[in-house]
Parts: C-alpha cells; sequence; structure tokens
C-alpha cells in the first residue's frame, strides 16, 4: 500500500510538471488547475488503497468513486493497479490482469487486487474474444486455465503446507488402492438402520421412543424446502462467482475459492482427499439460504438448547456443504457436546459412527510416515487402514453404525458420537449443530462453560428461565 501511495504521488507530480514549458497560457492554466489537481490526486491516493483492501465492499466503494474522477485521473488510476498487479508475486494476478487490461474495459477489473475480481473480468475478456473469433483467444484461454491451476495450487499449499499439491501419494491413488476402492463402492456399506418416516412419526414419539440417543435416518423431512430440486446448475447460477470457505490455514485464517473454480476442480481432481466446501448459512455469500430450507421439526427452536442466544451470541453452528467424490470429514465429535442433523439434498453419503464409550486412540489411523494421509484431514486414510481392522475379527471395541444416507435423506448424529463421513458422489447437504432436550444437559452445561465462558452467563441463565433447569 505504502509502494501504491507513493507510485501515485509520482504519477501527479509528473502530470503538473508536464503542464508547464515556459509558455503563459500553460503556467496560467497550471496555478488555476493546481489546487483541482492536488485535491483529485488526495482522491486518487485514496482509492487506490481501497482498490486494494481485503474487504470486497470496500473495493467495490472505490470503484464508484473512481467513475466520479476525471478520465485522465482515473487512466493514471487503471494504469498504477495494473502495475501494482504485475509486481504482485503471485504470477496468476499478473496473466489475470494483463488478459483482462487488454481485452476489456479497464474498469471492469478494478473490483480491486482480488483474485475472483480480476478472474471475473477476465471470463467477461474471453467471452469477448470467442465471440470476436480473435486469433488470440486461443492464448488467453491458456492464460485464464493457467490461472486456474494457480489458484487450486495455491488453496492447496495453504491448506497443507507440509505437503505437495498431489494429495495422493504413497500407495493411496484411487486406482491403486483397493481398500479405497471398496469403500467407495455402496454395496459395502452394512446400513440396517430402519427409516423415519417424517411424516408418520411426531416429535412426541420422537421422545417417548427415544429416538435422540442413538443415530437416525429421516425420510421425507426435505420434501417441501425448495432446495431439493437444486442440481449442480442451479447452484452455479446462483454462487459461481462468489468466494466460498474450503478450509483454514495454519493461522486459523479461511481458505477460499470462488464456487466456479471449486466445482470444476472437484469434477476432475483425483486427490484422494479432496478439499471440501463448508460455508456458514445466513452469512455471505449465503445470506438467503435460509429461505430454501427449514429446519426439521424434531430438532426446531423450541427444542435446541442454543437457540436462546442470539445470531451474534451463537457459535457458527448451520453450514452448507459441497463436496466430490471421496471428501469428507475425519474422525471426530462435534463440539460443545451438540448435536447434529445432516440433509443431504443431492448425492449420497458413506457414515461409520461410534457411541461415545469408543476411545479415540482406538478410531484414529496409525501416525506413521508411510502413511502420509493419516497425518491430515480427510476420510481416505482412514477407509484404508482402519475400517479393515474394525470389521476384523481381533476388533474388540464397540461396534459402529453405518449409513448409506441417500439423496433427500436426513442423518441425526447424537452428542458425543464419534462420525466420519465419506461422500461417494458430489454432494451437496447443509446441517445444524443443535442442543437437544434429551441430550447430556449436565455435560453441555459444563463444556459451554470451560470452552465458551464469553457466552456461559447469558446462555445458562436464558435456558434456565426457559425450560426451568
Amino acid at each position: 500500500r505504502k509502494t501504491a501511495v507513493k507510485a501515485c504521488g509520482v504519477i501527479f507530480e509528473s502530470r503538473k510538471k508536464g503542464r508547464g514549458g515556459g509558455k503563459t497560457g500553460r503556467a496560467a492554466r497550471k496555478k488555476k488547475s493546481e489546487k483541482a489537481s492536488d485535491s483529485e490526486g488526495r482522491a486518487a491516493r485514496a482509492i487506490v488503497l481501497r482498490l486494494l483492501d481485503e474487504d470486497a465492499d470496500v473495493r467495490i466503494a472505490a470503484v464508484a468513486a473512481l467513475t466520479k474522477l476525471g478520465s485522465k485521473t482515473r487512466s493514471n488510476v487503471c494504469k498504477l493497479v495494473a502495475i501494482l498487479m504485475v509486481s504482485h508475486p503471485d504470477q496468476g494476478a499478473v496473466g489475470k490482469a494483463l488478459v483482462a487490461l487488454e481485452a476489456y474495459n479497464e474498469l471492469e477489473i478494478l473490483g480491486g487486487h482480488s483474485d475472483e475480481a480480476v478472474r471475473q473480468a477476465a471470463m467477461r475478456a474471453l467471452r469477448e474474444l470467442e465471440q470476436e473469433e480473435d486469433d488470440t483467444s486461443g492464448n488467453a484461454r491458456d492464460n485464464f486455465l493457467g490461472d486456474y491451476n494457480a489458484r487450486i495450487l495455491k488453496a492447496k499449499k495453504r491448506l497443507r503446507p507440509r505437503h505437495g499439491p498431489e494429495w495422493n501419494a504413497n500407495g493411496l491413488r484411487v486406482e491403486r488402492s483397493p481398500a479405497l476402492q471398496k469403500a467407495m463402492d455402496p454395496d459395502d456399506v452394512r446400513d440396517n438402520l430402519k427409516r423415519i418416516d417424517y411424516d408418520q412419526v411426531s416429535p412426541e414419539e420422537w421422545d417417548t421412543k427415544c429416538y435422540g440417543l442413538r443415530p437416525q435416518v429421516i425420510k421425507g423431512a426435505t420434501n417441501s424446502w425448495p432446495a431439493k430440486d437444486w442440481t449442480e446448475e442451479t447452484i452455479r447460477s446462483k454462487w459461481g462467482q462468489k468466494s466460498f470457505r474450503v478450509g483454514s490455514d495454519e493461522d486459523d485464517q479461511d481458505v477460499r475459492l470462488s464456487l466456479d473454480d471449486f466445482l470444476s476442480y472437484h469434477n476432475s481432481n483425483t486427490d484422494d482427499n479432496p478439499m471440501y466446501m463448508f460455508e456458514h448459512i445466513g452469512e455471505a455469500p449465503l445470506e438467503d439460504l435460509l429461505d430454501e430450507y427449514s429446519i426439521p421439526k424434531y430438532f426446531d427452536e423450541s427444542r435446541d438448547l442454543f437457540s436462546v442466544l442470539t445470531v451474534d451470541e451463537r457459535p457458527p453452528h448451520r453450514w452448507m456443504l459441497y463436496g466430490g467424490a471421496r471428501s469428507g470429514s475425519a474422525i471426530h465429535k462435534d463440539p460443545l457436546c451438540t448435536s447434529a442433523w445432516n440433509s443431504s439434498l443431492f448425492g449420497r453419503k458413506r457414515w461409520v459412527l461410534f457411541p461415545p464409550e469408543a476411545r479415540k486412540i482406538h478410531l484414529m489411523p496409525p501416525s506413521k510416515e508411510a502413511l502420509w494421509p493419516a497425518r491430515i484431514a480427510g476420510p481416505s486414510a482412514w477407509f484404508e487402514h482402519m475400517l479393515p481392522r474394525i470389521r476384523s475379527e481381533q476388533w474388540r471395541g464397540p461396534l459402529p453404525v453405518e449409513i448409506l444416507q441417500e439423496a433427500g435423506e436426513t442423518v441425526y448424529v447424537p452428542n458425543n458420537w464419534w462420525h466420519i463421513v465419506l461422500n461417494l458422489d458430489p454432494v451437496v447437504a447443509v446441517t445444524q449443530n443443535i442442543g437437544a432436550l434429551h441430550d447430556d444437559y449436565e455435560s453441555i452445561e459444563d463444556v459451554v462453560r470451560r470452552k465458551r465462558p464469553d457466552i456461559y452467563d447469558q446462555w445458562l441463565g436464558r435456558v434456565q428461565k426457559r425450560w426451568s433447569r
């Protein structure tokens, strides 16, 4: 940013000097316009700073402010931003900036320094080039594809910096791993759970029959949802250009990709542990998703201990998930002793769940150097090395519950149950964590007190008032 301000100052100093030359008319014009020029220069410096801001709203406001400047000033700012992009350490940004600047209106890239904004401009430029059947369209397309690969590699490096970009190493490539191939076969799932008919079982029956104490699969909960008819194209048309979370880096900062990039990735990758999109519902870009589905009646606010908290007070608890085949979650328990429900809108998910008494040390893959994926988040190593052991005669731990979740079905996970999920197809699901009334209230209270002291007092007081605890 300091470089931007300094460069901007040089540009405007050059402009003022260029108006000289000794002639009385030019000197007079210079003197007359100097105040306005200085004012515009200061505005341009401020705009440059905002064009480089990480906040998209700030960048958008900067574009609006830029259009109010004079054409020469605007052109200088455009050139300055281009210079900064060309000097950017991410060479993918360089290619996108050049394609957009050469082939499209330069203002279109001034959503800022962000990959997403420049990429959108590059895509628009490519469409124009294709329509004109220009000879340079092939080169531009090659540049764009190179930038896509750069973005994917950059995201991978941030997610797993200790490993290379190839996430299918050490004998765990799909074509070389019989165990993993078997895990991807739906016929391998030992699912014998009787489904609960959403239209036939009331919340009262759910309670009296203690369904909430064990994993369940519910059929029909999504029948009335607008989202039940979604396809990949529906989602692409809604959010293709938006940025979504695909994980966190070692500093707990979100790693994000545009949905278009993510869809291209999950439809073509050969990774054993692919990236998995996990975005909060109710926040940008999914602020309107709450209109597309409803909370199943067994888990609504009247039955959720955490519903007494406001949106700002409550920890993140509801997400939209999107993953390709072989993506999923590692073995884990849900936070704060919560239960969870998970509804698949399309695609099949494979679940393995263990009761609370199972010990973590017995459920984790061995941490050996040879088992590289065992040391990263993802289900592939678990299904490769742990499921065969658990199914063997030597296993002495509690037997798991296995589920093959079909599109339209809702899986319920009781609190403190260990679970791991492997997506067998491209899958989109919505999920939410809740504090179910039938859960172990004392355990929930204890974990909230220890791990979330910032919300404990208000949460406890409201729960005691509402449910007379």
